[in-house]
């Protein structure tokens, strides 16, 4: 099959066009369940940063705390959530969108055999979904 320089222009365009609406927007925060999940897996996996993209805002202030300083607040939250990196799956049992806002219900399972049931809030900010409105004043004692 040959493609001629028209097409290969239209198809160039389509790419274009397709792209740019897209608005930045990560495959890890594009709807709110795979976001639940790469976050906890960003966790499980100690990439801290990668995680701390997948908070919202309002979050990223409250584990800030006196300091300022973020990087601690995400690392501790992580390590306790993920159990220091034990978690082995996280089904998503149930997913409900509301606008801009939505709830995830998971079920989270550990290397140890245990399991939590899990239910998280998100926000879309910018066209991504971001976990928002939890407490984190108990993550960051313990888990």
């Amino acid at each position: 099959m040959r493609i001629d320089c028209a097409q290969l222009r239209s198809c160039t365009l389509l790419c274009v066009l397709v792209l740019s609406s897209c608005k930045g927007t990560s495959p890890l925060t594009a709807n709110p369940s795979i976001a639940v999940k790469s976050f906890y897996m960003s966790c499980n996996a100690r990439e801290y940063s990668k995680a701390e993209d997948q908070i919202a805002s309002d979050i990223k202030k409250q584990l800030h705390g006196q300091s300022g300083a973020l990087s601690d607040g995400v690392k501790l939250a992580c390590d306790n959530l993920s159990r220091k990196g034990t978690i082995t799956t996280i089904d998503v049992v149930g997913e409900e969108i509301r606008g801009n806002v939505a709830d995830v219900n998971s079920m989270i399972h550990y290397k140890d055999g245990t399991s939590i049931n899990d239910h998280e809030p998100l926000v879309k900010e910018n066209g991504s979904w971001l976990i928002t409105s939890r407490d984190f004043s108990q993550v960051l004692i313990s888990v």
